[in-house]
């Protein structure tokens, strides 16, 4: 991926809040935004879980 496109991507929460100025579509917004990092959190915690249970059953493999 290019600097630019990550740039694209990190712009578009902005963007798309800008260009909803309020009401509804606003709050549609915020709500998304806020959903998808809730999502990335967790898919993140995941990952570091399954990362811990590797590196667990690797080190009583060696051990």
């Amino acid at each position: 991926m290019r600097t630019t496109d990550l740039h694209a991507i990190l712009a578009a929460p902005h963007v798309a809040l800008a260009a909803a100025q309020e009401g509804p579509q606003r709050a549609a917004v915020t709500s998304a935004f806020a959903s998808a990092l809730e999502t990335g959190k967790l898919v993140g915690a995941a990952a570091v879980l399954a990362g811990g249970l590797l590196a667990a059953a690797l080190l009583r493999r060696a051990g």
